[in-house]
């Protein structure tokens, strides 16, 4: 039996290709719910990027809180934005959309989440991170990480025409040696290298892509992250974790969006919280790590 919805209510929702296997909406529902707090999340699946600004006007005539923004939409949707704020203008992407007094708005807090995902475990600052991708999620969460003081990062991609121009917008949002690295083939660690992310969509459900890295060349010492949210252990986590590298999966990453979310919306709900809620959600173990 499904609860009642309350009434009146306001709407939130993702919009990205895929999306069925993003656990989100069950997240936001559940906090919603234990919180008592009239909002309803739903997931939109847009196969047609020309139909963006179609979902944008229609979200924002219906009086939603706000779209949540994942692949491939990220970079694409600023163009058809009112506005966006500073980090978002600065990185080229967007994640969280809300609308303000008739404009639409557009956000940027995956790198907050990944950075305080990666701060529960060890420090940032300091750090060598080899950053796999070059997409939107990429370039928001390398902003964050050369805000946050790491002292040198990798990005790696296939295609020189999108990597590079990213590794030069690295460099320019932080004083941070910045490196492009061609991935052919099955990628080598660079030395050096004491965290691993996974960027890509690659690893998600129902493809479960494993990626072509050489895992001989990734030691037991570093940390490996994942922002693929479905499934929870991804290829790219499972063999991770098979080699003795701690983890944090994206479900984790995931609690903190939900965290600044909330935050936004004036919600304070902890972390530990919402951690315990998706758990529940994900209904597989993390891998020991």
């Amino acid at each position: 039996m499904t609860a009642a919805l309350p009434d009146p209510i306001s709407l939130m929702a993702m919009v990205g290709d895929p999306v069925a296997e993003n656990p989100i909406d069950q997240l936001f529902n559940a906090v919603f719910t234990q919180h008592e707090v009239p909002m309803y999340f739903a997931k939109v699946l847009l196969t047609d990027p020309g139909k963006l600004p179609q979902v944008l006007a229609g979200a924002s005539a219906m009086g939603f809180a706000g779209l949540g923004i994942t692949v491939p939409y990220k970079e694409v949707v600023i163009a058809h934005l009112d506005r966006i704020d500073p980090d978002a203008s600065r990185i080229g992407a967007v994640n969280y959309v809300t609308f303000e007094d008739g404009e639409s708005v557009g956000h940027q807090n995956d790198a907050s989440a990944v950075v305080a995902a990666i701060e529960e475990r060890q420090p940032v600052a300091g750090a060598s991170v080899l950053l796999l991708g070059a997409g939107g999620a990429a370039r928001g969460v390398g902003a964050g990480l050369a805000a946050a003081g790491v002292r040198r990062l990798v990005v790696a991609a296939r295609r020189p025409e999108q990597g590079e121009p990213v590794a030069r917008m690295l460099a320019d949002a932080g004083e941070v040696p910045m490196e492009y690295l061609h991935w052919q083939g099955d990628l080598a660690c660079p030395d050096g290298v004491d965290i691993v992310i996974n960027a890509t969509s690659a690893g998600a459900a129902p493809q479960l892509v494993a990626l072509a890295l050489d895992w001989d060349t990734f030691s037991a010492g570093m940390l490996a992250l994942d922002m693929v949210t479905g499934p929870r252990n991804t290829p790219f986590i499972e063999a991770a974790a098979d080699r003795g590298l701690a983890t944090i999966d994206g479900v984790d990453v995931l609690n903190y969006i939900g965290y600044y979310v909330c935050k936004d919306r004036g919600l304070d709900v902890p972390v530990s919280d919402i951690a315990r809620i998706s758990d529940g959600i994900a209904g597989v173990p993390r891998r020991d790590r």
